[in-house]
């Protein structure tokens, strides 16, 4: 039984450190498959029904194990129309098989959310200026770790490209005579030195990296290196403020829904509408009411829209805070 899983993108594939994680912690996870340079047959795949946010959708959907770095995990393919096999790993034993496709597939629903957050409410915006000390048991990855890392992968980049070069110079003289082929013997000398020479670096740098720590804790780092933080406990009450405001703005986008056509798509389109838009407000105390009349839409559509929203709205008999005054909403369009 997993203590919880965790679902992301291909850049935190590592699966020695998946297997580590549910070995040591219960902690299982949910990603993309890399490098896959196998294809299922198709008949193996089966029509399942996939349950996302949106609906329910049908698949072709397959699953079978795999080991990847000795870790044996379960793999689920989806099969598109156009051919193309979508794989996904995971170290769950427990959900279903279209339930690690949904988990995998309704991701993007969260990223939508983030990218929203951050275009419409500045979600990413740095609130206060200055730093604090990191947790000094936080584990970081080392840095002359990391450093031998982008020389090593700089290295194998490189090396990659004089391959590539090699052969396509080998392809492109097959078919040639025996005097072009001779002239072309001394630039391809050339180029298997020059990989001899990367293949030499790439051992060597691997061998140091070998020697070094992949991970520290933060005290483990010379006092001058530490890493610091961003100080976040402002910023943690802005974004649950900000994280409010989205779920009111949902609750309004559903209570809109059923009187404006395609609400799914620019619902929350009306809405920015509505928040930016001049309004008058009239407070009668003598009959505590809190009238707040909203200037018309950009469009008549928008409008009668607006007047079911206020209708609904009314209905809640909502008292404005820290007063007597009931709040009525109107639209001066109507």
């Amino acid at each position: 039984m997993p203590r919880f899983t965790l679902v992301f993108d291909r850049e935190a594939y590592e699966p020695a450190f998946f297997g580590e994680l549910w070995e040591s912690y219960r902690v299982a996870v949910v990603t993309y498959r890399k490098n896959v340079a196998d294809f299922w047959e198709e008949e193996c795949f089966n029509d399942m029904v996939v349950p996302l946010f949106s609906g329910n959708v049908t698949m072709r959907i397959c699953e079978r194990e795999t080991i990847l770095s000795q870790i044996v995990f379960r793999e689920v393919r989806r099969l598109s129309d156009n051919g193309h096999q979508t794989a996904i790993i995971t170290t769950n034993r427990i959900i279903d098989t279209a339930q690690v496709a949904a988990k995998m597939f309704s991701r993007w629903n969260q990223e939508n959310y983030f990218r929203y957050m951050i275009q419409e409410f500045d979600l990413d915006r740095i609130i206060e200026y200055g730093s604090e000390p990191e947790n000094p048991d936080k584990t970081v990855v080392n840095p002359p770790y990391r450093k031998i890392s982008n020389q090593l992968k700089k290295a194998r980049e490189k090396k990659a490209r004089l391959q590539a070069k090699m052969f396509a110079a080998i392809e492109e003289h097959l078919d040639s005579d025996l005097e072009t082929v001779a002239a072309c013997l001394g630039e391809q000398a050339a180029i298997n030195e020059k990989i001899q020479e990367y293949d030499k670096l790439i051992t060597g740098l691997g061998g140091q990296r070998n020697s070094i720590l992949s991970r520290v804790a933060v005290r483990q780092m010379p006092k001058d290196k530490r890493y610091n933080r961003q100080k976040k406990e402002s910023k943690l009450l802005i974004n649950i403020i900000k994280m409010m405001a989205y779920r009111a703005e949902t609750a309004m986008v559903n209570l809109v829904r059923p009187h404006y056509a395609n609400s799914d798509k620019d619902g929350r389109t009306l809405l920015r509408e509505i928040f930016t838009s001049p309004a008058d407000i009239f407070p009668d105390y003598g009959n505590k009411t809190l009238t707040v009349v909203l200037h018309s839409m950009s469009n008549p559509r928008r409008n009668r829209a607006v007047a079911e929203l206020c209708t609904t709205l009314n209905e809640t008999q909502t008292i404005y805070p820290q007063t007597e005054l009931k709040i009525i909403f109107k639209s001066i369009a109507i």
